[in-house]
């Protein structure tokens, strides 16, 4: 009786092959992939940044004009402690008056809210306060 010798599993030529083939289309099949992690990341951190600039914008509107003031950059409570918020007012917005400094008598002030990520990206948004109790 003759014994059939062939042994059953892969050579080492086949397995090169099949790592060289690999080492080929990963790089092309992951590159998108992270890409797309990259962006979620990004998105996310954009929405947060609205989300935050429109609670905080709430919280100054509702303030009485003579208390909207310039603040310095204050830390978000958790779990936001990556973001800053600091709000400057430097301009008036008039019917005669536009880009001139804030004067006391003025009915009205520009805001400019922006939000900071990790001192990387900043979301900035501007508004008018308008004190509406004049005659």
């Amino acid at each position: 009786k003759i014994q059939d010798n062939k042994q059953k599993g892969f050579t080492i030529l086949e397995i090169i092959v099949a790592m060289v083939v690999m080492g080929i289309i990963l790089p092309v099949i992951m590159n998108p992939m992270l890409t797309l992690l990259t962006k979620g990341r990004v998105n996310q951190q954009l929405f947060n940044m609205a989300s935050l600039a429109e609670e905080r914008l709430g919280y100054y509107q509702h303030l009485p004009f003579d208390q909207v003031i310039s603040t310095p950059n204050t830390t978000f409570s958790s779990p936001f402690t990556d973001y800053k918020y600091k709000l400057v007012v430097d301009r008036v917005q008039g019917p005669t008056s536009f880009n001139t400094t804030v004067i006391p008598t003025s009915n009205y002030k520009e805001g400019t809210l922006s939000i900071m990520y990790k001192d990387v990206s900043t979301y900035n948004l501007v508004t008018i306060f308008a004190r509406y109790d004049y005659k």
